[in-house]
């Protein structure tokens, strides 16, 4: 039938060098402190905090309005509901193809 592999034979465990025992004692590495004259914070994103040209928000704006705004077309067929006279045209197409009841 099946052909049986043999069980594998376990590896032996390295021991590995931990990193304490490794690293020079002279440096020890401390958490950074940002307060006042101690360690410089890193450089951070301000841009948003930039006073923009108007042409820049506005065009910024605008992007923003087409993206909300903009709807498939696919849905967009039906944001408008159809006149009274196009609807009974439609219903009566339709009830021509409506399935056949039991009284039929």
């Amino acid at each position: 039938m099946g052909k049986v592999k043999p069980a594998a034979a376990k590896k032996p465990v390295k021991t590995a060098v931990t990193a304490e025992s490794a690293k020079n004692p002279l440096f020890v590495s401390r958490p950074k402190d940002f307060g006042v004259g101690n360690d410089i914070p890193p450089k951070r994103d301000v841009s948003r905090f930039v006073r923009w040209p108007k042409y820049i928000i506005r065009q910024r704006q605008k992007r923003v309005l087409e993206r909300r705004l903009k709807v498939p077309p696919s849905l967009n067929l039906f944001r408008s509901t159809l006149d009274k006279q196009t609807k009974a045209e439609l219903f009566k197409l339709l009830a021509k193809y409506k399935p056949e009841t039991d009284k039929e």
